[in-house]
């Protein structure tokens, strides 16, 4: 999986109120668009295996046209890791030293800063 452009993958079953079943598959690599290309195209042992899985888990079969790739409806990230910092120092100078805190809270935010005290 990984020489085909994956870090992880990830398959759901959701079973529907109708009693239906769906896979829900999350790709995730610096190339995943490659992993179903290479499988697709690969003769070695796992893409034999896992082609012969698609047609019997989902009739999902290489030898015919591919179906057009699903549309990303939404991709937002919804949390992001919290990094806390504490700094303490002696300040000759108070006042220099909050001009370029000041200078600098623009980059701060920029990179994902989004709140600062000084004590």
């Amino acid at each position: 999986m990984r020489q085909g452009g994956l870090s992880r993958l990830r398959v759901w079953h959701q079973r529907g109120p109708d009693g239906s079943d769906l896979a829900v598959v999350l790709y995730e690599g610096h190339a995943p668009e490659r992993f179903l290309q290479r499988t697709a195209t690969s003769d070695d042992a796992f893409s034999a295996w896992f082609r012969e899985q698609l047609v019997q888990a989902h009739g999902f079969d290489f030898s015919k046209p591919m179906p057009p790739p699903p549309e990303l409806a939404i991709d937002e990230e919804l949390a992001r890791a919290a990094t806390y910092s504490c700094s303490r120092g002696a300040v000759e100078d108070p006042a220099g030293w909050q001009s370029v805190m000041e200078e600098l809270e623009p980059l701060r935010v920029e990179h994902g800063q989004v709140s600062q005290q000084i004590l």
